[in-house]
């Protein structure tokens, strides 16, 4: 059976026990007063309970889900659109003005 030499334990006490002794001393700064502490003015306001909505901004994109694609059934330069985009309309409704002289050279 091996024993350890007993100078070890002892040498490792004392190193451990000096660091802590250096530690504890008092520092340089401690026979100065304390700063003041500088005050700043801060804002209070009274909780209130009240109802809140929750709403949120989100990004996205739509997509209509009924599209209709519109052909003209004669040729010729549009004079005037009569509807705004995104509008609804309804079967009928005039939605724009073809040139005089090119619907009726069509026409014919």
């Amino acid at each position: 059976m091996l024993r350890r030499p007993p100078g070890r334990g002892i040498v490792a006490a004392v190193i451990i026990f000096a660091a802590a002794l250096c530690g504890c001393g008092r520092s340089q700064n401690a026979d100065k007063a304390p700063a003041a502490a500088s005050v700043s003015a801060v804002a209070v306001a009274a909780a209130a309970l009240k109802s809140v909505t929750p709403a949120g901004t989100f990004v996205g994109r739509v997509q209509a889900v009924n599209t209709v694609n519109l052909v003209s059934r004669v040729e010729g330069f549009l004079q005037k659109r009569a509807f705004t985009e995104g509008q609804q309309v309804k079967t009928g409704d005039l939605l724009f003005v073809i040139e005089q002289g090119a619907s009726r050279a069509g026409a014919n």
